[in-house]
């Protein structure tokens, strides 16, 4: 598809001509942080918590046709030759699989590592949707999540209407 750039300088006046594409359109941006540095080792999935924090949030959408985009970032100090895997939980369900999990980061070594994951859910609801990101580690070795309190991330985007990029 070719691209047609429209230069708008100052003095522009007329009818700007149709789009060859609809945008998209955010409803609204949720954001929350664990910042406490916490020492997790478990060979299962656990909430990633520090304290009193766990990194979740919380939306309702506003419409059954809209997708939550979801994004999470992590920061973890590892040793040993260890890492973790994160899981994304709706209401306590993990979203995807195989073995409901999203990837593995880490090789160990002692040294800090910051993952950052997206996902496009399609709840279908306009219930209270809670997201929850979940981790496990190497071996049920020790990981260090939020060394130093460098913040974890959850974003949720409320996503209304989307353009699909097909070329």
């Amino acid at each position: 598809m070719a691209q047609t750039f429209l230069k708008l300088d100052t003095g522009v006046t007329g009818t700007l001509p149709n789009a060859n594409f609809s945008g998209g359109k955010i409803g609204q941006l949720i954001w929350a942080e664990m910042d406490v540095d916490t020492n997790i080792a478990s060979s299962s999935f656990v909430d990633l918590t520090g304290g009193s924090e766990t990194l979740q949030a919380t939306i309702t959408p506003s419409a059954t046709s809209s997708k939550i985009f979801i994004s999470h970032t992590i920061q973890a100090s590892m040793d040993s030759n260890r890492g973790y895997t994160t899981q994304i939980n709706r209401n306590n369900s993990p979203l995807y699989g195989p073995n409901n999990q999203k990837d593995t980061y880490g090789d160990g070594n002692t040294h800090a590592q910051r993952s950052t994951i997206t996902y496009l859910d399609s709840p279908t609801s306009t219930l209270s949707l809670t997201y929850k990101i979940k981790v496990k580690t190497d071996g049920g070795a020790n990981v260090n999540f939020s060394k130093d309190n460098a913040p974890c991330m959850i974003y949720l985007m409320e996503v209304l209407a989307w353009y699909i990029n097909q070329q």
